[in-house]
């Protein structure tokens, strides 16, 4: 254990005085060297948001991440806003996984062609 670790609070109780033995100055100026950097206008800040995934699922992702050295979720939610953001709210249309769609279209080959 460090002893980072070891000044932690590790009870409620422990939390709780810590917390009561905060002070806050905020008439004392922050030096800008200590400030984080502005963002851009044509950044956004990153939230951290946390969900569950089944684990295949989870394994897959981390595969084709790796393939394609890119974060797959941020990329396919980006995609699914965007497509959804297009369609608008009453379109019938319905966003699914280029594969699927594939998948589906591989399975009617044995229709006739017709002109």
């Amino acid at each position: 254990m460090t002893d980072e670790t070891r000044s932690l609070p590790g009870t409620p109780d422990e939390l709780a005085d810590w917390m009561n033995r905060l002070t806050f100055h905020p008439d004392r100026d922050v030096p800008d060297a200590n400030l984080p950097p502005l963002l851009d206008q044509d950044e956004d800040a990153l939230v951290h948001r946390s969900f569950k995934i089944p684990q295949r699922l989870d394994e897959a992702l981390q595969r084709i991440a790796e393939d394609r050295r890119v974060s797959l979720i941020r990329t396919y939610l980006e995609a699914a806003v965007a497509t959804e953001l297009a369609q608008g709210p009453d379109s019938a249309e319905v966003f699914i996984p280029l594969a699927d769609a594939l998948r589906a279209l591989t399975g009617l080959r044995h229709l006739p062609r017709t002109a």
